[in-house]
């Protein structure tokens, strides 16, 4: 495994940074005003950096953000403001063999097996890989820019030129999914592409995007009519 583990990318800077603060959350506990003695080279390798330099900078940068607080000597503890943050992106911890994808496995095996020559799926599949992505990971703002992006991408398949009139063509027996992915997903990520940064905010939770089986439904007509 160490070829694989050589190969994998360093987390970005406000990821290491994050490391440092969920790491930092998990040593004291309840005890939130309590201060921890540690170095840059005590923590480089939990917050994913590429050297003690790199951490110790990072630590200034987390310090100067009033994320973390200076306590003499060589000892930091953890502001308001970082358990704010803490807690504004945790997110219930469900195992991923649970949460499962938000495109099918073999919906994505048929999407790729087809090959039109008037639609280039290359872009669709893509976009469904990147929504998996963002599902598993709990990304659920970016689910719901992603599942309006695919929603835009398809009328033409459909012979239209956006989803409403996809929509309200769709036969009887489809057009209850589509018109929960028109009326449901449209509001839900206009809220996320458009809203406007506001003084008391919330995030959408995974029942507020979970618009997999009517997508399933839309992506299972779209291999039909590419198939025939």
């Amino acid at each position: 495994m160490i070829d694989e583990m050589v190969a994998q990318k360093l987390p970005s800077p406000n990821q290491q940074i994050a490391n440092l603060l969920r790491w930092m959350a998990e040593q004291v506990g309840e005890d939130h005003l309590a201060a921890l003695e540690f170095s840059a080279t005590d923590v480089c390798a939990i917050m994913g950096a590429a050297s003690v330099d790199s951490a110790s900078d990072l630590i200034d940068e987390a310090s100067n953000s009033g994320l973390i607080q200076f306590v003499p000597d060589d000892c930091y503890r953890l502001t308001k403001a970082a358990w704010d943050r803490l807690a504004a992106s945790e997110l219930p911890h469900i195992p991923p063999q649970q949460r499962g994808d938000f495109v099918d496995s073999v919906r994505m095996a048929e999407l790729r097996e087809i090959s039109d020559s008037q639609f280039d799926l290359t872009r669709l599949v893509r976009m469904c890989e990147e929504i998996n992505s963002a599902w598993r990971a709990g990304n659920l703002i970016s689910v719901a820019m992603l599942a309006r992006a695919m929603v835009d991408h398809v009328p033409p398949i459909f012979g239209q030129t956006n989803f409403s009139q996809v929509t309200s063509q769709a036969s009887r027996s489809v057009r209850g999914s589509f018109e929960h992915i028109q009326t449901g997903l449209r509001h839900i990520a206009d809220s996320a592409l458009h809203t406007h940064i506001r003084r008391r905010e919330t995030i959408p939770t995974a029942t507020q995007v979970d618009f997999r089986q009517s997508f399933d439904v839309l992506l299972g007509e779209l291999v039909r009519i590419l198939r025939s």
